[in-house]
């Protein structure tokens, strides 16, 4: 917590000094996103339902990733003018107070030149399909990862249309345990400290997306390379690789394809992962994410996935994890509430169950 109120003041010294000359692109914006289970019960396949260890309300839901299930809420400000700006996100995250997505200054020096320095998310690059909200599909940066030093500098340089090269420097630590925690849950300790990630992308008008990058603070050092083509009108294809170019590592390679389709009530969101190497095997994961519009502003959701593992947990041979949550959604337009249900089923020589009725929301103000 020392070290979080050492950041804040560092970075209110640098930021409020430009202070008066942002004050017209000044703004303030609250926010809170949280998913928990109301009541939920579980079980193991041929034993007896015990309701006093088998029975739970309001705890963490199963949730894909690592914040919604603790919740979070704060407030975020931003400043921007021609050539200079900031943006800081602070609140209640992961169970405590802390810097949110982004603490950062920027300054632009002209359509070629832009410079970063604090805890930046740059997405210029980053994956474009989303995965689930409640199964185990992953998100924007399995596709390809975003720029997202956590104490350091990110570089944009733009030298004509539709090119774009980043270049991402971390001081140490924070950055890399966030993407081996989320991304590289078996990366050993030593893959902690100072890292970079480089990376290029050119944008084929009416055709897609070219991308590569390296980055050198993840398990296995990867290179990547994604396409995203958008030839077709409402449709998002991307196919991406990743390979290690550690051969001391463990990383597995790892491939997906995607794909989120758009068409007036309707989106519908499909992606396969597949990821070998000499400690995995051959494993894969498959899922969707189907969304329908009723009558603005409710809607009504599905979402599955099976995996041939279970990801969840660190084990590579325990038969896998099957998913399904049907729900029913309420968006206007500072937010969005859900409710459903949640169902899995952990394969294995003892097979498990679980059924949720989850309640999420996301909410601005």
């Amino acid at each position: 917590m020392k070290k979080n109120g050492l950041s804040v003041i560092l970075f209110a010294v640098l930021v409020f000094p430009v202070f008066a000359q942002l004050a017209p692109g000044v703004g303030f914006m609250g926010w809170s996103r949280y998913v928990f289970s109301a009541v939920g019960v579980k079980g193991t396949v041929g034993e007896d339902f015990d309701a006093d260890n088998d029975v739970y309300v309001l705890a963490r839901a199963h949730t894909t990733d690592g914040f919604p299930n603790r919740g979070k809420i704060g407030f975020s400000s931003w400043g921007n003018s021609d050539h200079m700006g900031f943006n800081f996100d602070f609140g209640y995250i992961y169970g405590k107070m802390d810097v949110g997505d982004q603490a950062q200054i920027w300054a632009k020096l002209n359509d070629t030149w832009m410079f970063h320095a604090g805890k930046i998310q740059g997405n210029a690059l980053r994956g474009k399909i989303e995965g689930g909200r409640l199964v185990a599909m992953e998100e924007e940066d399995d596709i390809f990862f975003r720029f997202y030093p956590q104490t350091g500098i990110l570089v944009d340089i733009t030298p004509f249309d539709n090119l774009y090269i980043g270049l991402a420097v971390d001081s140490g630590g924070t950055l890399i345990n966030y993407f081996k925690n989320v991304y590289s849950p078996d990366a050993p300790a030593s893959a902690a400290g100072a890292g970079y990630q480089a990376g290029i992308g050119y944008m084929f008008p009416d055709v897609g997306h070219l991308r590569a990058q390296y980055v050198s603070f993840l398990d296995g050092k990867p290179v990547q390379a994604a396409f995203a083509f958008t030839t077709v009108y409402n449709l998002i294809v991307e196919a991406a690789v990743r390979i290690p170019t550690d051969p001391t590592n463990t990383s597995p390679n790892h491939t997906t394809i995607a794909a989120s389709y758009n068409a007036g009530r309707f989106n519908g969101v499909l992606r396969g992962t597949v990821q070998w190497g000499d400690n995995y095997g051959l494993q894969y994961k498959a899922g969707t994410v189907l969304k329908y519009s009723i009558n603005f502003p409710l809607f009504a959701a599905l979402e599955a996935c099976y995996a041939s593992d279970d990801p969840t947990t660190a084990k590579r041979d325990d038969g896998g994890l099957l998913q399904l949550a049907p729900y029913l959604g309420f968006k206007y337009g500072m937010g969005e509430f859900r409710v459903g249900l949640y169902a899995d089923m952990k394969f294995s020589d003892d097979t498990t169950w679980s059924l949720d009725l989850p309640l999420f929301w996301e909410v601005k103000f």
